[in-house]
């Protein structure tokens, strides 16, 4: 069993506010095979994923629920969704960059925050849910994942979500890319994204029966995935209390969306 994570850790990684009943109950279906349904495929790929605290929230849940171990679902979706955006940059690579990041943008919202409108935050059952929030309250498991991986994303980090010289294939998180008025070396990072997609398909056959054996590239794959979605904050907030491994210091708090959306406040 994971110890639980530390105040400082709980306090980045969700210091928009501890899990709720709804929001775990409702991830808690996805785990159970909602996501692969494809009306809702469709609807995740639309608005690029979850929002950012609900893409980390059911990342914490699936890995503390395998025990550890590597979130196969997640990666599955984080999967798609870097295929999506190849596919994007590619089609319209001869486009002016203010029509070419137009689908980069989120439409329609978050699933688990669509749900919670609905249902209130507490939700029906509140009382029968509280025990499922366990996992969510024991991210141990997943920041030591994210910590051990920190040589390989640091070197592909967003370099405008994370302080100090950029890594050596700094790539700008999606967020970035739809604030860029200039358009940056496309090329570049269509080809990264492309890379990126690679080694999250290798990752996820890696955690089937009898995958290959993968490395340090292929591991620190989801967490890079993850970053480039809905940015970086979080994942420094995962190793904020890990160690010196990380070398990336205290983070703020990641900020609570204010947009219809539910993607975060700085996304598009």
């Amino acid at each position: 069993m994971s110890r639980p994570i530390s105040s400082a850790t709980a306090s980045g990684l969700f210091a928009d506010g501890p899990p709720a009943p709804a929001e775990v109950r409702h991830l808690a279906a996805f785990m159970d095979g909602a996501i692969m349904v494809p009306e809702v495929r469709w609807e995740l790929r639309r608005h690029w994923g979850l929002c950012d605290r609900h893409s980390w929230l059911y990342t914490v849940l699936e890995v503390e629920a395998r025990g550890g171990a590597g979130p196969f679902s997640t990666a599955i979706l984080l999967e798609d969704l870097l295929q999506q955006a190849v596919a994007v940059l590619r089609r319209r690579a001869l486009l002016p960059w203010a029509l070419a990041q137009r689908p980069l943008r989120r439409r329609g919202r978050c699933f688990t925050c669509d749900y919670q409108g609905l249902v209130g935050e507490r939700g029906s059952g509140a009382g029968a849910a509280t025990a499922s929030l366990a996992p969510a309250d024991r991210a141990a498991g997943t920041c030591r994942l994210v910590a051990a991986a920190a040589p390989q994303w640091r070197r592909r980090a967003c370099p405008r979500c994370l302080p100090g010289p950029p890594g050596p294939e700094a790539v700008p998180c999606r967020v970035h890319l739809l604030q860029d008025a200039a358009p940056p070396d496309r090329a570049a990072v269509t080809a990264a994204l492309g890379d990126l997609a690679l080694r999250l398909h290798r990752y996820v056959r890696s955690l089937t029966w009898r995958g290959p054996v993968v490395g340090p590239p292929e591991l620190a794959a989801w967490v890079e995935a993850l970053g480039w979605t809905g940015g970086w904050a979080r994942v420094r907030s995962a190793t904020a209390d890990t160690g010196p491994q990380d070398g990336l210091g205290p983070v703020g708090p990641p900020a609570r969306s204010v947009t219809p959306g539910g993607g975060g406040a700085l996304d598009g």
